[in-house]
Parts: C-alpha cells; structure tokens; sequence
C-alpha cells in the first residue's frame, strides 16, 4: 500500500478507536480498532471497484 497517495480522508470517532479511511483509487476503505494500550489490535480493509 502506497500510505501517501490513496489516503485522502481520515475519520475517528469520538473515542478515537475507529479510523475510516477513504481512497480516490477504487475507493480503499481501513477500518482500525486500536488500543490506546496495545495499539492497532484490528485492521480490516475493503476495496471497491
């Protein structure tokens, strides 16, 4: 993944555990639950066409 290209928007929730990030390439969704503690403990992604 080329991190400084496909990330246009970045978006966490009041909690700050979720993270949404969206590409402009086919649309790259990441989702990340983190902890505060242990640090990124999930990291899912979706790619769109």
């Amino acid at each position: 993944m080329d991190n400084g290209r496909w990330m246009s928007d970045a978006i966490t929730n009041q909690d700050g555990k979720i993270i949404l990030i969206t590409g402009a390439k086919g649309a790259t969704v990441i989702m990340a639950v983190r902890n505060l503690e242990k640090g990124i403990i999930a990291v899912s992604y979706k790619k769109q066409e």
